[in-house]
């Protein structure tokens, strides 16, 4: 399949025509030297000058998510002109990742240090505590608790059901590696507290403690960091999570999750 032909025509004789397999990965023409996630990681693509070339640069399309792409870039992840069906697949992942850093700048959001995560988590328990208590009003208890009263689906049901169909399953740039942080030290935290309230407290009851901590104490957690970091209010932090969450499971991803790509890939 012949990668689409760059946007502008002056330079469409300047680099290689792109080739793509579409079989099953085995050509021998594929591309030996193509570098793998983690050294495109590494390129500083902040890098002024590197960004004047791209941005000048002719455009093409993604051949999976048919995005528009630097053809520089492009030819940067191949010189050779051909992608397997694995490359392919880890070019767009390199594209978007490089778009998805991007964005984060742009929009300022702030550098994530993860161990300093850890350490901050503690400062907000009164506040956990007050969701758990009734003592402070919860948005995302609220939407569990309206949605389970609708009768359509049960309080675990709705802890099973995708991403987009979720409100309080919006992580925004922390992603699914902050997702997990955040359950992991929710129940440590409270799970004793949680299974005492299961006794009194319908939505605790119909939900059971891992999804009452998954569908209501991390999403108002993630609420409450986001507030600090962006210096805003809850309803503006909510939108922040919806906004930043491709962005966030992209460079982000919980480092499991990372692995089974590369398994996969290697396969």
């Amino acid at each position: 399949m012949e990668f689409s032909a760059p946007e502008s025509s002056a330079t469409a004789s300047s680099g290689p025509t792109f080739e793509f397999d579409v079989g099953d990965g085995n050509s021998s023409s594929s591309l030996s030297s193509a570098p793998d996630v983690e050294e495109l990681d590494a390129i500083d693509y902040q890098d002024e000058v590197l960004k004047a070339q791209h941005s000048s640069s002719p455009k093409s399309k993604c051949p999976l998510c048919k995005k528009s792409v630097s053809r520089l870039f492009l030819e940067e992840f191949s010189s050779t002109g051909f992608l397997n069906l694995r490359q392919q697949a880890k070019f767009c992942k390199a594209h978007n990742m490089h778009s998805a850093r991007e964005m984060w700048k742009k929009r300022g959001y702030p550098s994530l240090e993860w161990q300093e995560l850890q350490a901050r988590l503690p400062t907000y328990g009164d506040d956990l505590v007050g969701v758990l208590n009734g003592t402070r009003t919860s948005f995302y208890r609220n939407v569990l608790d309206e949605q389970v009263k609708s009768g359509k689906r049960t309080a675990k049901q709705l802890m099973m059901v995708g991403a987009d169909d979720r409100e309080g399953s919006k992580m925004g740039y922390y992603g699914t590696k902050g997702q997990r942080i955040l359950m992991d030290y929710l129940m440590e935290r409270f799970a004793s507290r949680i299974r005492r309230l299961a006794g009194t407290d319908r939505l605790v009851s119909a939900s059971g403690v891992a999804g009452f901590v998954q569908g209501v104490l991390v999403p108002e957690l993630a609420v409450m960091l986001v507030k600090d970091d962006m210096r805003v209010d809850d309803e503006q932090a909510r939108v922040i999570l919806k906004e930043s969450t491709d962005i966030g499971n992209l460079l982000n991803e919980e480092e499991d999750e990372v692995i089974k790509d590369e398994v996969e890939e290697d396969g």
